[in-house]
């Protein structure tokens, strides 16, 4: 499935090769993506540390990127009605999740407004930039977040 096999000239005669499709797996030291967390580790973040040491990192790595698979891909939409009160904020956030490519479950985008949706705040003007809103959205997100989600969220801004 996550293999390609392909043409390669080395010196002269060609040689099959094959393209691996690794999973990218962020290290949770340098916050850097890499496809080869156990190499980068032992280059990089943790040369002076245990082969042990890296390893138990590694897999700390691994679990992270698995539950960001399971977990923090997919948003409520009612949720966020309850983290961000104010209509306007609240769009551009979900533009935002969207152009990053997250799903939004409950979404009600489509209809216009929603019973969260509160008049008295909608008259407010946008940010110029919708990255400027929802970086600063999350940065002060008062819901309660697991490590693995805050750093999510942080990173959701910067990047």
């Amino acid at each position: 499935m996550g293999e390609s096999i392909g043409v390669r000239r080395c010196a002269g005669p060609f040689v099959l090769w094959r393209t691996v499709d690794r999973r990218v797996v962020y290290c949770l030291l340098c916050l850097k993506p890499t496809e080869t967390i156990a190499t980068h580790l032992a280059r990089v973040c943790m040369k002076a540390n245990t082969p042990e040491e890296r390893q138990a990192e590694m897999l700390r790595a691994k679990e992270s990127t698995k539950i960001w698979t399971r977990e923090g891909r997919v948003w409520d939409f009612n949720e966020i009605c309850r983290w961000c009160p104010h209509v306007a904020s609240r769009r551009a956030l979900l533009r935002e999740l969207r152009t990053r490519g997250f799903l939004i479950q409950n979404d009600t985008a489509d209809s216009g407004t929603t019973k969260a949706d509160d008049p008295s705040t909608s008259a407010a003007e946008l940010p110029a930039s919708p990255m400027a809103s929802s970086s600063s959205l999350l940065r002060n997100c008062p819901v309660k977040t697991s490590p693995t989600q805050h750093w999510r969220l942080t990173q959701a801004g910067n990047g």
